[in-house]
């Protein structure tokens, strides 16, 4: 839980973060539909694109700290 909480940051769309605070909150995906007003489907969509973004920022930070691991 920490290292999602580390990484909410990157995560600079209103929906998208709303969807993420709901899931740590354990709503389900049908839950979190009707109380944004859309399909579960769309809110496994904005979910996805929450867990791409949060991959790529900690694909990222680990890339540099190898690099700067090289450099020893």
């Amino acid at each position: 839980m920490k290292v999602i909480k580390d990484l909410i940051s990157v995560i600079d769309d209103d929906c998208e973060g709303k969807v993420l605070h709901w899931l740590i909150e354990g709503k389900s995906y049908r839950w979190i539909g009707m109380h944004m007003g859309l399909s579960s489907s769309h809110i496994k969509r904005l979910r996805d694109s929450v867990v791409t973004k949060m991959v790529k920022e900690t694909n990222r930070t680990n890339d540099t700290k190898l690099i700067k691991h090289k450099s020893c």
